[in-house]
């Protein structure tokens, strides 16, 4: 067995999986579907990419992506009924989910930290997910600084 060392400096390439991979790509996640949660109906998205790592031929990893469409917040009208601010939510979703559709997405995020904010997703028909949401900025924000180092 090769030293953590070695197998750390050894050079891992990077390739865009091909539809040979599928039965491995499915049979290696549907094994760890307990820790990542795993959805075979990915596999079908418009947006699908599944990045393989390799070495010399073998492949080590399979990370899928999908382009999602996150609704980052909601700022409403303090002067406007609840019921004005919720028949525009539900049409603004309903205008999203279409452009998400449009453009070969197929599931839309959505974060509350709130009861209230939860309850009113869920009537809209997002899902309360049970596991961890991470965020990873990346660098190019609007004063140009980047987020990747800190």
């Amino acid at each position: 067995m090769p030293s953590v060392g070695k197998i750390l400096r050894e050079e891992i390439s990077l390739r865009s999986a091909t539809p040979e991979d599928v039965p491995k790509l499915t049979e290696w996640l549907e094994a760890r579907k307990t820790r990542n949660q795993f959805d075979p109906a990915i596999l079908k998205y418009p947006s699908l990419e599944v990045v393989a790592c390799h070495t010399n031929g073998t492949t080590h990893a399979f990370v899928p992506t999908q382009t999602v469409t996150m609704l980052e917040s909601v700022g409403t009208n303090p002067e406007s009924s609840s019921q004005q601010v919720a028949h525009s939510l539900v049409l603004a979703v309903k205008a999203i989910e279409f452009m998400a559709h449009r453009s070969g997405q197929r599931e839309l995020y959505f974060l509350a930290s709130d009861t209230n904010t939860a309850k009113g997703a869920e009537h809209l028909g997002f899902e309360e997910l049970d596991m961890k949401v991470f965020r990873k900025r990346l660098g190019g924000g609007t004063n140009g600084e980047s987020h990747d180092a800190q």
